[in-house]
C-alpha cells in the first residue's frame, strides 16, 4: 500500500511539473535612447502566453499575453492584466519581441496603452556580469579559489622582482 501511495505521489507531481510555467528570462543589455537601462529583466513563459516584467508597479509586473501573432522572426502581443486583478479585461501595453543581428540578442518593443511611447530594449538570455558582485567576477574559475590563486598570479608576474632585465 506504501509502495502505491509513492507511486501516486511521484505521479501526480511529474503531471504538475509537465504543467508548470516554462519562464524564459530575457535579461537587458540596452534601452535605446537612454544612457541607462530602467529595466533589468523580462520574463516570458511562451507556452503558457504569460508575460512578467521586471517593475515596483505590482499591476503591471505579470499579464497575460492575447492577439499573439507571428511573423518570421517577429513576435507580437498584448499584454493584459493578469486574472483575479479586477482589470482581467484592460490592456497594460502592446510587445513586439524580435530577433536582432547576432548570437541571442532580441528586442523587445513595448507601447504603453493609450500612448505611442515606445521603449525598445535590446535584451539577451544570457545574464549579463555585474562588475560589483564577487560572485559574478568569480565565474571564470572553476572554483573561487582558483579566481583568486589566477590573480594573484597575474599580479605577481607584473611586479616579479627576480625577471631578468633586458
Amino acid at each position: 500500500m506504501k509502495k502505491l501511495f509513492a507511486l501516486a505521489v511521484v505521479a501526480l507531481v511529474s503531471v504538475a511539473y509537465s504543467y508548470a510555467q516554462e519562464w524564459q528570462p530575457y535579461y537587458v543589455i540596452e534601452e535605446v535612447g537612454q544612457e541607462e537601462t530602467a529595466m533589468y529583466w523580462f520574463q516570458i513563459d511562451w507556452k503558457n502566453k504569460l508575460f512578467f516584467l521586471d517593475s515596483d508597479s505590482e499591476d503591471e509586473t505579470k499579464g497575460v499575453m492575447k492577439n499573439y501573432k507571428e511573423s518570421g522572426t517577429k513576435k507580437s502581443f498584448d499584454v493584459y492584466y493578469a486574472v483575479g486583478s479586477g482589470y482581467e479585461n484592460e490592456m497594460l501595453y502592446s510587445i513586439v519581441f524580435d530577433k536582432e543581428e547576432g548570437e541571442d540578442r532580441y528586442s523587445i518593443t513595448r507601447t504603453m496603452q493609450g500612448t505611442t511611447h515606445k521603449q525598445k530594449f535590446i535584451v539577451s538570455t544570457k545574464k549579463p556580469v555585474d562588475v560589483s558582485n564577487p560572485e559574478d567576477m568569480l565565474k571564470g574559475g572553476s572554483s573561487p579559489k582558483d579566481a583568486i590563486k589566477q590573480g594573484v598570479n597575474k599580479a605577481l608576474d607584473k611586479i616579479n622582482i627576480f625577471k631578468k632585465k633586458k
